[in-house]
């Protein structure tokens, strides 16, 4: 009876597991193992498990930067996997996938080794990792030693380097992020040889022949790749991106019907055709295209905000501003939703709502000269020049060649009477940009408030003749009649 009893356990287990296991058979399985560690390290708390959790954080980090449309492989560090064995049999869940996929021939691959010491004393700067990846044949991955680099950094490596095995596409990718001409190369050595890669190589070769504007390479890309697989859904709907790009919105309509003809689900070809429809200035088609993708991907906050941009091109910043608020209800750190609500609410003259946007803007997307100097514009446009200057002066600090931020932080030392400190930042900004608009009127209105009657005269008059239709020439001249 007792017998009985487990077989039935095993049977019922078994069958309430028949889809993980289907998935795990189907899947592009990559098992990251525990990385043997230095016992000096290990004290330390980095453990070989550590070690093969964050090798994995990376792994997933990079699938998400460069290929979300590529198919991915399953990878999990083995202390990650499903545990589970059947009674009295000594068969795991694990081992059990791992033979049957054995016996069909589907690929698999294992990530093992270890962190060396290379150096006296023993520690995690003094390390180096070893890597073997070992799949159909033995890979072996050596990198330099860690160092005073970040450790996520360094594990960004050491995937970078597995992936090279593994997927070259994405690893080239991963590689050639910020360097598209590099990867453009490396692709296009893939897409001359016949592989299972060639075609994801066309693909992604036209994506960043598109990105760098070189739309005749980029259509020749994606046509090979169609060539080779008229039904690739995900080429033609890059292709009509590309095409939008280029200025040939008809074409684009056309192909990106043809990828939802394939893929009548795929929320991201609705999306395309909204940005279409948009373009073309369709904004009920448009809105249309947003909804049909938000049934299908009721929590991306890309689409409620595809929307509310629509709704400013049609002037209805009412609309505009409950789509962008309902996708910051769906993720409150989507960057793009917050930076179009601030802007809204300086446009109805809202400043501490536009500044309370902004700072989430600036918390998401740190060290960036140009949110910056948003930031200061909307605590200027406030009344309040103290805090503006100091993001006025960080924006300085980033981005010291751009002479419009100095422009901006001369603006705010100027109303708060630093007039020395105000003018060096307008000369500056000068020097920098001599066509910068209205930095002559600047430099005279300040002059005529510090006193300097004949330089702020000749500020007015070098401003009229550098800029004799701007937006201050009348009260330059009347400056000038007043003297």
């Amino acid at each position: 009876m007792r017998n009985i009893l487990i077989n039935f356990v095993a049977i019922v287990a078994i069958m309430f597991s028949l889809p993980i296991i289907v998935r795990e058979l189907l899947s592009r399985r990559v098992t990251i193992q525990p990385i043997s560690v230095p016992l000096e390290i290990e004290r330390t708390g980095l453990s070989g498990i550590v070690v093969s959790n964050r090798l994995w954080d990376a792994w997933y980090k990079i699938n998400t930067e460069v290929a979300k449309a590529k198919e991915t492989r399953d990878v999990l560090p083995s202390s990650q996997r499903i545990q589970f064995s059947i009674p009295d049999s000594g068969l795991s869940f694990d081992s059990l996938i791992h033979h049957i996929r054995n016996f069909f021939g589907i690929e698999e691959t294992f990530l093992s080794g270890e962190l060396v010491c290379v150096a006296d004393p023993c520690s995690i700067r003094n390390a180096s990792l070893r890597l073997r990846v070992i799949g159909k044949g033995l890979d072996v991955v050596k990198l330099e030693p860690i160092g005073t680099q970040p450790l996520d950094a360094y594990w960004r490596k050491a995937i970078i380097e597995v992936l090279l095995q593994v997927d070259p596409v994405r690893g080239i990718m991963a590689t050639s992020l910020g360097n598209e001409e590099r990867a453009i190369a490396e692709l296009r050595k893939i897409s001359r040889v016949k592989s299972s890669d060639q075609l994801w190589a066309l693909m992604f070769a036209g994506v960043l022949l598109n990105n760098v504007k070189d739309f005749d390479g980029s259509r020749e890309s994606f046509d090979r790749a169609l060539a080779i697989d008229p039904k690739f859904a995900l080429a033609l709907s890059q292709k009509a991106n590309m095409e939008l790009n280029a200025g040939n919105s008809d074409i684009a309509r056309t192909l990106i019907l043809q990828a939802l003809n394939l893929a009548p689900y795929d929320a991201k070809s609705h999306i395309q055709l909204g940005l279409i429809e948009d373009h073309e200035r369709h904004w009920d088609d448009a809105i249309s295209a947003y909804r049909h993708a938000a049934a299908i991907q009721p929590n991306w906050p890309e689409i409620p905000t595809g929307t509310g941009i629509v709704e400013m091109h049609r002037s209805d910043l009412s609309a505009a501003n409950k789509a962008f608020a309902k996708a910051i209800e769906i993720d409150p750190d989507f960057i793009d939703a917050r930076a179009m609500l601030a802007s809204l609410a300086a446009l109805d003259k809202k400043y501490d709502e536009a500044v309370r946007h902004q700072q989430v803007v600036i918390k998401l997307s740190p060290n960036n000269a140009a949110e910056e100097s948003k930031l200061g514009d909307f605590f200027q446009y406030g009344g309040k020049a103290l805090p503006a200057l100091e993001h006025y002066q960080h924006a300085v600090a980033l981005a010291p060649d751009q002479a419009l931020y100095l422009e901006r932080e001369g603006e705010a030392l100027h109303v708060l009477k630093k007039f020395e400190d105000a003018l060096h930042a307008f000369q500056k900004a000068q020097l920098l940009d001599p066509a910068l608009p209205n930095i002559w009127f600047q430099i005279a209105e300040l002059r005529l408030e510090m006193g300097q009657l004949i330089e702020a005269n000749q500020a007015f008059e070098t401003y009229i003749n550098v800029q004799p239709q701007g937006l201050y020439v009348a009260i330059a001249r009347a400056r000038l009649a007043a003297q």
